[in-house]
């Protein structure tokens, strides 16, 4: 309905979504550095965009924040998602 409404993009749902959780008041470390969803943190940045699960830094850093948790599960769903919607996103 938002997206009809106010004629938003993909990239513009996906930006809100995002703004929903680094803007929260979840407790913890951010999964971006410096609100900039370009530039996660080094500790999970090989693995965030992948089909890999969190290993070493990044778990303990996903352990000990539960505002990076719901990021980390927001960009998992997104990237599944637009691997299903593959050839749409193109």
């Amino acid at each position: 309905m938002a997206a009809d409404t106010f004629d938003l993009t993909y990239p513009d749902l996906k930006e809100i979504a995002r703004n929903s959780i680094e803007y929260s008041f979840l407790p913890g470390q951010s999964l971006w550095r410096d609100h900039d969803y370009r530039h996660p943190q080094a500790a999970c940045a090989a693995s965030l965009n992948s089909d890999r699960e969190a290993a070493g830094a990044c778990t303990i850093l996903l352990a000990a924040s539960p505002k990076a948790q719901q990021q980390w599960q927001l960009e998992r769903r997104f990237h599944r998602f637009e691997q299903a919607q593959q050839p749409a996103l193109r």
